[in-house]
């Protein structure tokens, strides 16, 4: 089941991210469709819903540069859909310091994004 996203996400490819569990397991990726309140990671073993993560993510124009916040798996898409997600999972952003969001709300802004009222 997915929970509703209610904020604008970018298409955008990040380039590489890098994401730990609790427990301490280590997994590579790259992620799409980054929002302030979270990203999506494709997987082809997504988490379970619920495990907690902290993700560091490097947006495209700052391949250098890498990004950190702490997150929980909100929701999992175990196949690809035929139009919106590949196979992957969803995480919701719970520790997000003010540098990171406001580069996220940066690259937002780059594709059209405005800021809500």
């Amino acid at each position: 089941m997915r929970t509703q996203v209610t904020t604008t996400r970018t298409s955008a490819t990040v380039a590489i991210v890098r994401y730990t569990t609790s427990e301490g397991d280590r997994f590579n990726g790259q992620a799409s469709r980054i929002g302030p309140d979270g990203l999506f990671i494709e997987s082809s073993n997504p988490l379970p819903i619920g495990t907690k993560i902290v993700v560091e993510f490097a947006l495209p124009e700052s391949p250098l540069e890498w990004l950190e916040a702490k997150g929980i798996v909100a929701w999992i898409c175990p196949k690809a859909d035929q139009y919106e997600f590949s196979q992957g999972m969803g995480v919701k952003f719970v520790a997000l310091s003010p540098t990171v969001r406001r580069r996220i709300l940066q690259r937002l802004r780059t594709e059209g994004y405005s800021d809500p009222p």
